[in-house]
C-alpha cells in the first residue's frame, strides 16, 4: 500500500473541485489497488471537494481501496455525509 502525504501535494484547506480532481489523478497514477491518504495538518474539506472526490474516484469500474490516516473528525464526517447522499456510489473508506 502506498501512502500519499496530502500536505506535501495539496493546500491545507481542500476547498475546490479542482483540488479533488488533482487528488484523484494522484491516486490513479499510483497504479495501486490500495492507497493510504495521510491528512496530517489538513484543516478543512469543503462539501464540493468531498463530492467531486467521491464522484471521480468511484466513476470507473476499477476499485481502489482508500485508507484515511490522521484526518480531523470534521473531514471524516464530510466524507461520510457525501457518501450517504450518493445513490449509485458507495464510499468504501477505511476511516481511522
Amino acid at each position: 500500500m502506498r501512502t500519499i502525504l496530502l500536505p506535501s501535494r495539496l493546500p491545507l484547506t481542500l476547498d475546490t473541485r479542482e483540488f479533488a480532481s488533482k487528488l484523484v489523478d494522484m491516486i490513479k497514477e499510483e497504479g495501486e489497488c490500495k492507497v493510504e491518504l495521510d491528512f496530517t495538518d489538513i484543516i478543512f474539506m469543503s462539501r464540493s471537494f468531498a463530492d467531486q472526490f467521491h464522484k471521480e474516484l468511484y466513476s470507473s469500474d476499477h476499485t481502489i481501496d482508500i485508507s484515511i490516516k490522521n484526518a480531523d473528525v470534521s473531514i471524516l464526517d464530510m466524507l461520510r455525509a457525501v457518501s450517504n447522499t450518493q445513490n449509485d456510489r458507495s464510499l468504501c473508506l477505511d476511516l481511522r
